[in-house]
């Protein structure tokens, strides 16, 4: 294949700088913070690498989707059929808004089509695809196991490498993910109040009846419980301890978190607020059992027991009578 060495320049080139300015100019349209370029070799590499998270999530068994969408010819891009209405070309890899279309574009049409390749990630977040081709390269997460949001990625190959002076055909992605939103329980009275410093307990199930139980969370200080979800999870959260003199709530309150990272409670979807919605779940205080008998009721019973002796003299005096 002859390739036009200042085409493949451009084109190399603009891979490691686009994937720099879309993710300062709109980090959700590409996921590689940083392209470098690796050793070269006789066959294209792809290797992503997943960051650890603040919460210390896990990053092993991460499921990459790989496919070549188009391949490389004197210079241009030219897709193939699935994707040939995709119009993105060497020239326009710095372009924000053509990037973004075909982004999305890809993601649709890559829903309908077998990927290339398929890998997951290892317990250090690394994936690596092997014997690629030149040309362009949609990469998607079918399965983000227990790890945050991952957005698609595309990636080019050949890399230009700065440093030597030379294309080579194997990058390294490190790939942008978002943190996952968080759910906080505040439990407060029928005022509002919240109920800080008491001992409570709310538990994650798996199913509406509740019987698998996923985890159990007492109450922190400040009356708050936080719970935390995998994307494509649906939880459900009830109180399973109430707080001491008040009753146990009986709500069941169902949380699902889609692929995309959109949250939605009891089936509405939510805006977050430094990713976490906040439920209020109110507790009423119990009341005392009544030991004594009110003077009303007293004297009502007490009319009753003179009225019913009443009739059972009566009656005897009749008896007796006929007798």
């Amino acid at each position: 294949m002859k390739v036009k060495p200042c085409s493949l320049f451009c084109f190399g080139f603009l891979t490691g700088l686009l994937a720099l300015m879309l993710g300062a100019l709109c980090p959700g349209v590409l996921a590689a913070e940083t392209v470098e370029s690796v050793e070269d070799g006789p066959d294209g590499l792809i290797r992503i690498e997943l960051k650890e998270t603040e919460d210390h999530r896990s990053r092993e068994n991460v499921e990459f989707e790989l496919y070549r969408v188009a391949d490389l010819v004197d210079g241009d891009l030219v897709y193939f059929e699935p994707y040939s209405s995709c119009t993105l070309q060497v020239d326009q890899l710095d372009q924000f808004d053509e990037m973004k279309d075909a982004l999305t574009l890809l993601k649709k049409q890559t829903r309908k089509e077998k990927p290339d390749q398929n890998a997951k990630s290892d317990a250090d977040g690394v994936v690596v695809f092997e014997g690629l081709e030149r040309g362009l390269y949609f990469l998607h997460v079918s399965d983000p196991a227990r790890y945050e949001r991952v957005e698609d990625v595309i990636v080019t190959l050949p890399v230009y490498n700065e440093e030597e002076g030379r294309m080579e055909n194997k990058v390294s992605v490190f790939a942008k993910s978002w943190p996952l939103p968080m759910v906080e329980i505040i439990k407060t009275d029928t005022n509002h109040q919240v109920l800080e410093g008491m001992d409570f307990e709310f538990s994650s199930f798996r199913d509406a009846d509740t019987q698998e139980v996923i985890e159990r969370k007492s109450a922190q200080p400040d009356g708050h419980v936080c719970f935390s979800l995998n994307l494509n999870q649906t939880i459900y959260i009830k109180e399973t301890r109430a707080p001491e003199g008040y009753i146990l709530s009986a709500k069941v309150i169902e949380i699902a978190l889609d692929e995309e990272g959109q949250l939605t409670i009891d089936g509405q979807p939510v805006e977050l607020t430094n990713n976490k919605a906040v439920i209020e779940v109110q507790n009423r205080q119990a009341t005392k059992a009544k030991t004594g008998v009110n003077s009303h009721t007293a004297a009502c019973i007490g009319i009753l027991l003179v009225s019913l002796m009443g009739v059972i003299v009566l009656l005897v005096f009749k008896k007796k009578r006929f007798e």
